[in-house]
């Protein structure tokens, strides 16, 4: 069951988003008769049966994906590159960050994050800043203050993003095929007009030409189409990368990001003399569980944004 809630700043009727989620489940093969869409405690409530749905594809429907694409040897940042511009995962979040924190101190962040210094693991976040982790739902639950151990703040440095890549990856930078999680910091900084970091966004994609599908080899895929201009940069950063890995006897690689999520990262073989002018047609997502979660991105990335969040009642 899910409660429809005005995204704060934005306004928007419920029940257009009611319906922006009905459509959403019907599309994923949830027949409209066992969708119930009534109110509760004054709040619009969509209702179906979860078992239609697994969690993973639940979480891809009830939000708007964000799609990035990064070059991945040259916006490594940090202590995820080694000094042969290679990959270099951390093997945590909190192990990714903690050495990072002196930076934060000097430059600053704009993305904070909450660890248990005992089990390394996330309490909350990202907030925008240390004060709106002790706010969040958990910090309350626990009655976590400020400089209250085991609990320690972490920021991540300006200018860089964390990303992740997952087990659910069919290989991941700098490690293969993954048996747990790995971390990397990237370089983030669309300020920048001489080199924007991430090079593509979804707002780079020609929403109706993006769909799912099937790929004989590949299986679920997500086909994503350019804009006219968004052709133009993956054209330009393809032929970048061909350049680079010419000159380095190595191929380099463009990172897919969904959700801040390394999900395929394809190579650019220097040796293939009709890549040296770059590639001017078209992406795809690979490494996909199921044809039902390539719909999922899909329709998220079409949909766009909307003004209203999906909340979890039970």
């Amino acid at each position: 069951m899910l409660a429809v809630e005005p995204v704060e700043g934005q306004n928007g009727d419920p029940q257009s988003g009611a319906d922006a989620l009905v459509r959403r489940l019907e599309l994923l093969g949830v027949p409209r008769d066992q969708v119930n869409v009534h109110e509760e405690s004054s709040r619009l409530v969509v209702e179906f049966p979860r078992r239609l749905v697994p969690e993973r594809v639940l979480r891809l429907v009830t939000k708007t994906p964000k799609l990035e694409f990064y070059d991945l040897e040259a916006d490594l940042a940090g202590p995820s590159r080694t000094a042969e511009g290679q990959p270099n995962p951390a093997a945590g979040f909190y192990s990714l960050l903690a050495p990072q924190q002196p930076r934060v101190e000097f430059e600053g962040s704009d993305a904070w994050d909450l660890f248990d210094t005992r089990t390394k693991r996330l309490i909350a976040g990202p907030a925008a800043t240390p004060e709106g982790l002790f706010r969040t739902r958990v910090a309350k639950k626990r009655h976590i203050k400020p400089g209250k151990p085991p609990y320690v703040v972490f920021g991540v440095p300006k200018k860089t993003v964390v990303v992740s890549c997952g087990t659910g990856a069919v290989v991941c930078p700098g490690v293969g095929v993954p048996a747990r999680r790995s971390w990397y910091l990237f370089k983030y900084d669309t300020e920048n007009k001489e080199k924007q970091v991430p090079e593509l966004t979804g707002a780079d994609l020609n929403l109706s030409g993006t769909r799912a599908d099937v790929d004989p080899s590949r299986g679920p895929v997500v086909l994503m189409q350019f804009t006219a201009g968004g052709s133009r940069k993956f054209q330009k950063i393809t032929q970048s990368l061909y350049q680079r890995g010419s000159l380095l006897n190595t191929p380099q690689h463009f990172a897919i990001v969904l959700d801040r999520e390394i999900r395929s990262f394809p190579q650019i073989d220097y040796t293939d003399s009709s890549l040296a002018n770059g590639i001017s047609g078209n992406a795809q997502i690979t490494g996909l569980t199921s044809l039902r979660e390539a719909k999922a991105i899909a329709i998220g990335l079409q949909a766009g944004a909307l003004p209203f969040r999906f909340v979890r009642l039970r």
